[in-house]
């Protein structure tokens, strides 16, 4: 099963140890801005060789969405629970959206825009 399954952890030494044990299995770096505050940045596309970068909504730009594509580095946005955001989100380019509420991600997807690149 690890062509379904992606190890995601706030430290990175943890996902470097991941890679070292299993070169296989896919990493996500997840975060928010207290991680960036303390680390001096946000993480950039193609930083540690993780699989995806899963960053707090509101530090997930288009701009940055397009880097990490062009990396081809999946962005996965958590914890959005506004429609609003989740539509903007989504026409950013993010590659999933986490949500508290089922219904409203299941009703976004349903509503026909963009929703998930990779749809895995």
């Amino acid at each position: 099963m690890t062509d379904r399954v992606l190890v995601s952890r706030v430290n990175p030494r943890s996902l470097a140890r991941v890679r070292l044990l299993d070169p296989s299995l896919r990493v996500g770096l997840l975060y928010d801005e207290t991680t960036v505050r303390r680390r001096g940045g946000r993480p950039r596309p193609g930083w540690l060789h993780v699989d995806a970068l899963h960053p707090r909504y509101p530090l997930a730009s288009e701009r940055y969405v397009r880097a990490a594509h062009a990396r081809d580095v999946a962005v996965n946005v958590w914890t959005v629970n506004d429609p609003d955001a989740m539509r903007s989100l989504s026409a950013a380019g993010v590659d999933a959206i986490m949500g508290d509420d089922p219904s409203q991600l299941l009703g976004l997807r349903a509503g026909g825009s963009a929703w998930n690149r990779s749809s895995s």
